[in-house]
């Protein structure tokens, strides 16, 4: 009995620190892009010729956005760059050297988290030069569902996009939910839903108020019956986070029904 718990406690220790490693490299990532804007505002680079340069100040820098959860933030995933947000990190920079890509995923955040905590730092953006061209804000739902309700759920959700749309009327927002999981499998919210149904609730509420919602499970399920694997093999062990495999397909699906051309 006491070997099982020291082995319990070990799995809880090495959970923990593997969950502050990915958090300290989503810091130290937002930290780098707001200190790169404490150096001078102009950058010179190459032009069409040796003589000729151009400044570029940060105003006219793309910045893309991220709000949401621990799948936002990139935990299953291998090391960041293997979750979605840095597979798309990595796309987007091939097209526009100067990106700036701010991640504010948080684990175990709900909507009401970012209502409280996440929309605090949006505010200060401004103030940092950094006015996004897109936020991309998930939704939280993989906490909600067993914390809120779908009203309360839904009320944040409508908060969040409000907000950011005050606090940055050019940017194009879009809302996506988490990806679909195993771990809920047989659990019903404290209003008898089970997860896939309560995704969906929210999902018909956001298209009702003619936002940007981008619903990618039915192109993660079509690339995962095209790859010959099942939802489990697209989770860790938890049967919540994806894996490398689980972020790829919800990067692949996500890019396709996202239009970047606006940056």
């Amino acid at each position: 009995m006491k070997k099982i718990v020291v082995i319990n406690i070990i799995s809880l220790v090495i959970l923990f620190l593997f969950t502050a490693l990915f958090q300290l490299q989503i810091q130290k990532n937002t930290l780098e892009s707001l200190s790169e804007l404490k150096a001078p505002d102009t950058k010179v680079i190459k032009a069409e010729t040796k003589s000729e340069t151009k400044d570029q100040s940060t105003e006219d820098r793309r910045v893309v956005l991220l709000i949401g959860s621990s799948v936002t933030q990139g935990a299953g995933a291998s090391a960041p760059q293997k979750s979605w947000a840095g597979l798309l990190n990595a796309h987007l920079s091939e097209q526009h050297p100067d990106l700036i890509f701010l991640n504010l995923g948080v684990g175990g955040y709900t909507t009401q988290d970012i209502v409280n905590s996440s929309l605090k730092i949006t505010s200060n953006l401004i103030a940092e030069n950094l006015t996004p061209d897109i936020i991309i804000f998930e939704n939280c739902l993989i906490n909600d569902f067993q914390q809120l309700t779908l009203i309360q759920s839904m009320k944040n959700i409508k908060t969040v996009v409000s907000k950011l749309g005050v606090q940055f009327p050019e940017a194009k927002i879009y809302v996506i939910p988490p990806n679909d999981v195993t771990v809920y499998t047989n659990r019903l919210s404290a209003e008898g839903l089970s997860y896939q149904d309560y995704v969906k609730e929210v999902g018909e509420y956001i298209n009702t108020q003619d936002w940007n919602y981008v619903n990618f499970w039915k192109i993660f399920e079509k690339e995962v019956a095209k790859r010959k694997v099942t939802l489990e093999d697209t989770l860790v062990e938890d049967g919540k986070h994806p894996n490398d495999t689980g972020y790829d397909i919800w990067f692949e699906a996500l890019k396709k029904q996202i239009d970047f051309s606006d940056l």
